[in-house]
């Protein structure tokens, strides 16, 4: 089996795989294949797709054979946290690409075939962004990755409701353990990621990978938190979501951080996926419960 670096060297049910490509956008907007060598340091998305409950087995292996057979950006995987479903485990692809590739159109045969995601309490829908693309330095990323951590710790009661859990209350997205705090610097802040990254933990963090962030894979940080999904609309705002978190810290100073408002950080992203699928979140926020202050 190949070495997959992007997902941490997994073992994929799909006997046809091939080697691992980047998918990005050219420049008549069509999405291609690129040789990882040529993927540079540009922002990739990584997306692991958990659907569930097929009504029969054979039902689900209808919906791997249609993956396989029509998403080539993507893998089918097992998993033991399933009952009767599969993961699809798409190749490293930036936020552009996404949104040009049939994920709508894949989402909705798996429906057909009785597939379920949102309304179940096995699935979940992880993004990992490339380490690559957070900075060029080893102090830089260390950084931005403590950036993200902050932005997870402070805004903790609107991305339950953005991820549709309690993420408080959920072992699979337990919290960083990172501590927010306004009076730290970027040394102290690039220290706290470290130390999360070296498997030293801080508070709560046990150094698993069971965290709303999480740090042990190589090539990826992974967000975790939020629930599965067969909806486009729900799939490509989290995309889009995390895609802004990402390069928000990557561009913004330590005190900036501080200061963001969730609202500022919307218009600062300034994306109508991701706007309207908030405007129809944000009325459901006081039903989640978030991590303790």
């Amino acid at each position: 089996m190949p070495n997959l670096g992007y997902h941490d060297n997994r073992s994929y049910t799909d006997t046809a795989y091939v080697d691992l490509k980047f998918y990005r956008t050219g420049r008549n907007g069509r999405v291609k294949a690129i040789e990882p060598s040529q993927a540079g340091n540009t922002l990739y998305l990584g997306a692991e797709v958990e659907n569930d409950h097929y009504p029969t087995t054979a039902a689900r292996d209808r919906a791997v054979t249609y993956t396989r057979e029509t998403a080539t950006w993507a893998r089918c995987e097992s998993d033991g946290s399933l009952v009767n479903g599969f993961e699809i485990v798409s190749a490293p692809i930036t936020l552009a690409a996404h949104k040009a590739t049939d994920w709508a159109g894949l989402f909705n045969k798996l429906e057909q075939l009785g597939g379920k995601a949102h309304d179940t309490d096995t699935c979940g829908l992880h993004v990992h962004v490339s380490r690559a693309a957070l900075g060029n330095t080893d102090d830089a990323k260390a950084l931005c990755i403590a950036k993200m951590c902050e932005f997870v710790e402070r805004f903790q009661q609107e991305l339950s409701c953005f991820a549709r859990r309690d993420i408080a209350a959920s072992y699979w997205c337990s919290p960083t353990g990172y501590g927010h705090s306004v009076t730290d610097g970027s040394r102290a802040l690039r220290r706290k990621a470290n130390n999360l990254q070296s498997r030293q933990g801080i508070n709560c963090h046990d150094s698993n990978r069971y965290h709303a962030i999480n740090l042990q894979n190589r090539s990826t940080v992974e967000f975790r938190i939020f629930r599965g999904t067969l909806k486009p609309e729900t799939f490509y705002a989290t995309l889009t979501l995390v895609d802004g978190i990402v390069r928000w810290c990557k561009q913004h100073t330590t005190p900036e951080i501080h200061t963001l408002t969730w609202d500022g950080f919307l218009a600062w992203v300034n994306d109508e996926t991701l706007t309207g699928y908030w405007a129809t979140r944000r009325r459901y926020a006081h039903q989640f419960q978030a991590y303790a202050a």
